[in-house]
């Protein structure tokens, strides 16, 4: 949503706004307000090419997957999509690390005292 929003936005302070009222629109399940707002539906045919961002496609592909309302009523936690990337990257850097030797064992071990 920021790398969108940085696209069509250049002022920081009204980008900044804009992102907030999309993510409260999109955590009060209320999606297809997002896909009418005027700079979503000015860009929804974009081409997703040289880091550009086609926000509506990207919501109406998923709107199932972010239904935040039904997923805290479940008791999951709803992160950011740098949260979510850090899952995934941050173990990664870490079992990487130059000069790093591991048993097969070892990586479970890591994790459990990562979390302490």
């Amino acid at each position: 949503m920021r790398t969108f929003a940085q696209q069509v936005i250049s002022d920081e302070t009204q980008r900044t706004a804009w992102i907030n009222d999309i993510r409260q629109k999109l955590e009060d399940e209320k999606w297809n307000e997002v896909l009418s707002d005027p700079l979503v539906i000015a860009n929804k045919d974009i081409k997703t090419t040289g880091g550009k961002v086609n926000l509506y496609k990207y919501i109406d592909d998923r709107k199932e997957q972010i239904d935040y309302p039904l997923f805290r009523a479940k008791g999951y936690f709803v992160g950011s999509g740098a949260i979510e990337s850090a899952n995934i990257y941050i173990p990664q850097r870490r079992l990487k690390l130059p000069g790093m030797r591991w048993r097969r064992k070892m990586p479970r071990e890591f994790f459990l005292y990562a979390q302490d």
